[in-house]
């Protein structure tokens, strides 16, 4: 019962995105793109934290922080950005 379910999801998601090629390829590239940089983060969170290597080499301690900033930095910049649109006007719409 499940499994007919889940290939019936398969289908039509399959046929859904078959039907708009742009949208497939836009959400492949943001996969790809977010599966990238998830990698290449905890590549280096895994050398630096989990394996605790030295950080006396001043480049590589740069690099660091120079990605621990931007990490911070796109993590905090939706946040401040208020949205466009209040709530009613958004249900408005719905």
């Amino acid at each position: 019962m499940m499994f007919e379910h889940l290939r019936q999801d398969l289908h039509y998601s399959l046929r859904t995105l078959a039907s708009r090629p742009v949208f497939a390829v836009a959400a492949a590239l943001t996969l790809a793109l977010g599966i990238g940089v998830n990698v290449a983060v905890f590549a280096v969170v895994d050398t630096l934290v989990l394996r605790r290597v030295s950080t006396a080499d001043p480049v590589l301690a740069s690099v660091v922080a120079a990605l621990v900033v931007v990490a911070i930095t796109a993590c905090a910049i939706p946040t401040l950005r208020p949205a466009r649109i209040g709530p009613m006007e958004a249900l408005r719409d719905e």
